[in-house]
């Protein structure tokens, strides 16, 4: 199903509402899509091209061997 600007207007406040954080974003993402029977991906495509998608931190191991 495709976006109509309202669709994404909708999703980028509703996702902002929800107070993204690297921990909660995923979650906050698939909620969001499953409310707009959308995907999480396409959804998190229009979040970043908005300039509002909070990244999850990849985890803080090194694999640096010395």
């Amino acid at each position: 199903m495709s976006w109509t600007e309202d669709q994404k207007k909708q999703a980028i406040e509703a996702y902002k509402a929800g107070n993204p954080t690297p921990e909660n974003s995923t979650e906050l993402i698939k909620e969001i899509a499953d409310d707009m029977e959308q995907s999480p991906n396409g959804l998190r495509m229009i979040l970043v091209q908005a300039g509002v998608y909070v990244k999850k931190d990849v985890a803080a191991t090194s694999t640096d061997k010395k």
